[in-house]
């Protein structure tokens, strides 16, 4: 699943006249920016990782837009170096083992913008005529062959609205991409990511519509609960339900 065309280190960030999308069906690539951290709360490092441990309380995530503060408990990790995104995972035995050997971790939660809906037929590119919005992307992956779904359901996270999706593979699937074992893809940024479900894994997708941007002008923002495992799943849902349940956007417009 997890296959990111770039680090987690390259900047993203949604902005007025960069990462907006316009109301034509297209979804936009997102630019760089400074860098900056999620936290100003000491985070010691996770030695030879990118991660670190997050402190726990009061958090924010200042690279990001629109600005996100929330509420972290005792037992997370973060990338601290990636920009214009949050990138939290628990700090368990087995997600430790993942990172140290070079992996991605086997449960995650990640807040991205703009991401759009990939491509089915499994080409580098957004799957075409899929609309902006949140219940455009949600709408997409609803009817998705090969994907066993529960939702959509209208959700409202720290002031924004939007749509929530739970996905796994079907069971009876057996489409491939490249040859390898079945896989359906589900979203997609240009130069970013391209992931897809696979056998076992299991993902919460929430995607809200940003607020204050000037008529005409559009933007998303992403949230992916995400287990390799069926069995972590629950327990590693609550969890990060926990975690989104704190999520405070700042709602305000953004600056000209």
């Amino acid at each position: 699943m997890y296959a990111p065309l770039a680090t987690a280190a390259v900047a993203l960030v949604l902005t007025l006249l960069g990462c907006a999308g316009t109301d034509d069906n297209q979804t936009s690539e997102p630019n760089a920016v400074p860098s900056g951290q999620e936290s100003t709360s000491p985070m010691p490092a996770f030695e030879g990782t990118p991660y670190a441990a997050l402190a726990a309380g009061a958090q924010s995530a200042p690279s990001f837009w629109p600005p996100l503060t929330f509420t972290a408990p005792d037992g997370w990790l973060s990338e601290p170096a990636a920009e214009g995104l949050l990138a939290l995972t628990p700090d368990t035995a087995d997600n430790r083992e993942r990172i140290r050997a070079g992996g991605p971790p086997v449960t995650f939660l990640n807040v991205l913008p703009n991401i759009g809906v990939a491509a089915e037929d499994c080409a580098d590119a957004a799957a075409p005529g899929v609309g902006a919005a949140a219940s455009d992307v949600v709408g997409a992956l609803a009817t998705r062959p090969g994907l066993s779904t529960s939702g959509p359901v209208a959700v409202t996270i720290g002031g924004l609205s939007g749509q929530q999706i739970d996905v796994s593979l079907a069971a009876d699937w057996t489409g491939t991409c490249s040859g390898g074992g079945p896989l359906v893809p589900l979203v997609y940024s240009p130069g970013f990511i391209s992931w897809g479900a696979e056998p076992g894994e299991q993902f919460r997708i929430i995607v809200l519509d940003a607020a204050g941007l000037p008529s005409g002008m559009h933007a998303t923002v992403m949230i992916v609960i995400y287990s390799a495992e069926a069995a972590a799943w629950d327990d590693h849902l609550s969890a990060s339900t926990a975690v989104v349940d704190s999520f405070e956007f700042d709602t305000s417009p953004p600056d000209p």
